[in-house]
């Protein structure tokens, strides 16, 4: 399993980028490898967002961004944020 960690910052309108957000995520959603993703907002003034996704391998990502319909997508999203990605795995897991 590979953890995809995308860091948005996010200097247009974060109603619109959450909108744009949840186009994309429809779009991967239906690609091969992709698990699950959580978006969550990071706590302060600085609009920040953090993608939380995990997907079969790192294969399965790569493949679903080479995707010539990702483009649009990902246009999209930099109109309105910059972001800094991770490629991680899991070390720990705990849940109650």
């Amino acid at each position: 399993m590979l953890i995809f960690v995308n860091l948005f910052r996010v200097h247009g309108d974060e109603t619109e980028f959450e909108r744009v957000f949840a186009s994309t995520s429809d779009f991967m959603t239906k690609k091969d490898g992709y698990r699950r993703h959580r978006l969550v907002r990071v706590n302060g003034a600085e609009p920040r967002y953090l993608n939380i996704a995990e997907w079969a391998d790192e294969d399965a990502l790569r493949a679903a961004v080479a995707d010539p319909s990702f483009e649009p997508h990902a246009g999209a999203l930099r109109e309105l944020a910059s972001s800094e990605s991770l490629l991680c795995e899991v070390v720990q897991e705990y849940q109650a």
